[in-house]
């Protein structure tokens, strides 16, 4: 009998850790970041940034991937082969801007769609803090913050660069961290809050 409540006690004791063992990275990078688990994620998740930047001036066409199907028909997104870690999807896509005759290509990873607000924003707060620790090979950046967390719940930091080696290939590339809250309706018709995170990388348009 005592050696199950000591065989029972000891996996009380080890239950918290492996849960914290099993944590993703991305929910820790700002916590813990000279981990050894975290310091092999944020390299690759830097290795990938700039992958993706540098393929930037040729709207990612080395980076792109077959068409991406659903119910065996041709979706708009396309497959990439620069999946940052711990992202949930990652695909390349056009859109159509404002102006209505400028077609913009455009890198997209979701790290977050689900009802933990919480766990949303310390996301975006983490991708917020990898891209600013980020030596990108192509240019430096410069990053500014839209905060309208206290009337829609949404937050956007966007990084544009100020020097380049290659300044026209590069001027107008934009990264957008974006967390922002949406609505659903569950089985039982109850409206619920919604939250996404998102990294876009496009062509800046003004």
């Amino acid at each position: 009998m005592t050696h199950t409540r000591n065989l029972l006690w000891a996996a009380c004791l080890l239950f918290p850790l492996s849960l914290m063992a099993q944590e993703p990275a991305l929910n820790r990078v700002q916590a813990m970041p000279d981990a050894d688990d975290t310091e092999l994620f944020i390299k690759e998740f830097h290795r990938v940034m700039n992958l993706i930047a540098n393929d930037f001036p040729n709207d990612f066409k080395n980076i792109k991937g077959p068409v991406i199907m659903d119910d065996g028909e041709a979706t708009s997104n396309f497959s990439t082969s620069a999946a940052l870690p711990e992202a949930s999807e990652a695909y390349i896509t056009t859109r159509l801007e404002a102006d209505f005759s400028t077609v913009n290509t455009v890198y997209v990873a979701v790290f977050f769609d689900g009802i933990d607000g919480e766990t949303a924003d310390v996301i975006y707060s983490n991708l917020v803090w990898l891209i600013n620790n980020c030596s990108f090979e192509c240019c430096n950046m410069v990053y500014d913050e839209l905060d309208d967390s206290a009337d829609s719940g949404a937050k956007t930091t966007f990084y544009l660069p100020y020097d380049s080696n290659n300044t026209e290939a590069y001027e107008n590339m934009l990264f957008e961290v974006r967390l922002f809250k949406s609505f659903d309706l569950t089985d039982d018709l109850e409206l619920i809050d919604t939250w996404m995170v998102v990294l876009n990388v496009s062509t800046f348009v003004e």
